[in-house]
């Protein structure tokens, strides 16, 4: 993912669903070409390159 697309998400009302290695991550802030996540399901923050993120597909419902 690139920085711009990165900080569009993190300033979203909406919920977008975002992947770190496949596990999905909620992006808490930005500074240069890293990015602190938040693991989702733990209070684990962790600091990884913003280009390691990837924009999931939105959730199929039926």
């Amino acid at each position: 993912m690139d920085r711009k697309r990165a900080e569009e998400i993190m300033q979203s009302y909406g919920v977008i669903n975002v992947t770190y290695n496949g596990m999905p991550v909620w992006i808490e802030s930005i500074r240069g070409d890293l990015s602190e996540v938040t693991l989702i399901g733990t209070d684990k923050r962790i600091d990884v390159p913003v280009s390691a993120l990837t924009e999931a597909d939105p959730i199929q419902t039926m």
